[in-house]
């Protein structure tokens, strides 16, 4: 995709107002799970954003990176009770995710702890701003992370910071930039 064509797409996301996700997770692997997520509109505005109670613990390194430890979930809603609002949120092609296909096998991988809910997240789908990203900076494929990513758009990232409402803050501001939207 040329850089022109990523510009017009990512127009016509952002036309179709989406909504902007982003997780904390208790690790990278087949059993991590979500342990905070948020969800933005086009706007900004929040819809959602609460800590999630896994079924296994954070990783050392998980919570080293966003500072989420076991005991800050022991009162947080299980995935299983707040699946449904999620999808609710999610329409079909309306949701963009900084690389989705980590983040929709984090969500797939929440909902296989409650095996009732399975089928909750087995239709979600996202735009992924990374890879359009990827395409916007013409580069020969090199994928970035997002606050290499943000830095680079000139969107200030505070450092050691991670949480899943700036995360997904963040993945908009990357976004309105690429469309050339001025940066609010």
């Amino acid at each position: 995709m040329t850089r022109n064509e990523v510009i017009s797409k990512v127009n016509m996301i952002l036309d179709s107002n989406p909504v902007f996700l982003d997780t904390e997770t208790t690790g990278l692997l087949s059993s991590a799970q979500v342990v905070e997520i948020a969800i933005l509109d086009t706007d900004g505005r929040v819809l959602l954003n609460t800590l999630v109670r896994p079924t296994v613990p954070v990783s050392d390194e998980a919570r080293r990176l966003h500072g989420i430890c076991d005991d800050d979930l022991e009162d947080a809603p299980a995935f299983l009770t707040i699946v449904n609002d999620i999808r609710d949120l999610l329409s079909p092609g309306n949701c963009v995710i900084y690389n989705a296909a980590f983040y929709l096998r984090i969500l797939r991988q929440s909902a296989d702890a409650y095996q009732a809910s399975r089928r909750a997240c087995d239709s979600l789908t996202a735009e992924c701003a990374m890879r359009l990203y990827t395409g916007f900076r013409q580069d020969g494929g090199k994928w970035q992370n997002m606050h290499t990513a943000a830095s680079e758009c000139g969107i200030r990232v505070p450092e050691n910071l991670h949480s899943a409402a700036l995360d997904a803050h963040l993945t908009r501001m990357i976004m309105l930039h690429m469309a050339g939207t001025r940066l609010c």
